[in-house]
């Protein structure tokens, strides 16, 4: 670890939070990357943009990823029941639905109101007013 840390003061990076594989060139950045784990290689490809371009940028690494969610994938397709028939959804789907009443919502009207008194107005309408609700 020692020759690491000097590595990094020589390269003018060992400050904590400097990202160290965007400083390093691209080579150096692959062959540290390809020391890891696959869940740890996976981990790493989802720090930043860049670490993710040098993880996609072998075709090793490429199916090296690959390989790991398939196998992941297989594990899971073992535990989780199986999807549901196309049969078994249109039976679902086909079944009335119940209606649920609507609430009234007690918000006020223009009938419930009382009429504006208007001092110039001689005639009165006849017609019925019209309720809005809102």
């Amino acid at each position: 670890m020692d020759s690491f840390n000097q590595l990094m003061i020589a390269m003018g990076v060992y400050h904590q939070g400097i990202d160290f594989i965007r400083e390093l060139p691209v080579e150096l950045s692959q062959i540290i990357l390809s020391k890891l784990d696959t869940h740890s290689f996976l981990n790493a490809a989802q720090v930043s943009r860049k670490w993710l371009a040098v993880s996609k940028s072998t075709s090793s690494f490429r199916k090296r990823a690959r390989r790991h969610i398939r196998r992941r994938n297989q594990r899971l397709a073992q535990v989780l029941p199986p999807p549901p028939s196309k049969q078994s959804t249109t039976r679902i789907l086909s079944k009335p639905i119940m209606s649920i009443p609507q609430t009234k919502i007690p918000y006020p009207t223009f009938l419930n109101t009382k009429p504006l008194n208007v001092k110039n107005s001689t005639t009165k309408s006849t017609q019925p007013r019209k309720v809005i609700r809102l």
